[in-house]
């Protein structure tokens, strides 16, 4: 592979293949590297017999008018900008936040409603004077089990407490006198 600078906006590769008749094929793919369209690739595959075709080559880069730079950067700078400044102090959200939000908010407004329900179901039962002087025995942290085992916390139609309703029945029962 033979690679050649035509002028600052063409660079070449050529390729050479052997098995013409007439001598040696080249193949050639020109690349524009012009600094306002960078990453441009223009592909011009073609035969030549000498390497003297190639010096006149040269490519069409496309011209953006000046102004649009300064634009497009300005446009890029505010969207950034407007993004930090919502997530930050706007109050905006991402789609998994939100849904963790509103599902933490779910089951504390279900806990907040059935824990109630637990304490009536433990003040109709005729030994409750003492279950309460059991549970303030029990240590705070296994106080939740304490009520799970003694059914207080299943809500009439489950077979299964509810996740959360045991510890906040505790504190219930526990600040009764």
């Amino acid at each position: 592979m033979i690679a050649a600078a035509l002028s600052a906006d063409i660079f070449c590769w050529i390729f050479l293949k052997g098995g013409r008749k007439h001598g040696v094929q080249k193949t050639v793919e020109c690349a524009v590297l012009n600094s306002q369209w960078r990453g441009a690739y223009l592909e011009c595959l073609f035969t030549v017999r000498n390497l003297i075709f190639l010096l006149p080559v040269k490519g069409e880069v496309m011209k953006i008018h000046p102004s649009v730079n300064p634009a497009l950067w300005g446009a890029t700078a505010g969207a950034v900008a407007l993004a930090i400044i919502g997530f930050s102090w706007g109050g905006w959200v991402t789609g998994g936040s939100a849904q963790r939000s509103a599902d933490s908010r779910a089951s504390s407004s279900v806990v907040a409603a059935l824990a109630p329900i637990c304490l009536t179901q433990f003040q109709q039962k005729s030994d409750s004077v003492m279950q309460l002087a059991a549970l303030k025995k029990v240590p705070s942290y296994e106080q939740s089990s304490f009520v799970e085992k003694a059914g207080w916390a299943t809500m009439p139609g489950s077979t299964e407490p509810t996740a959360g309703v045991a510890k906040a029945c505790a504190t219930l029962i526990a600040n009764l006198k």
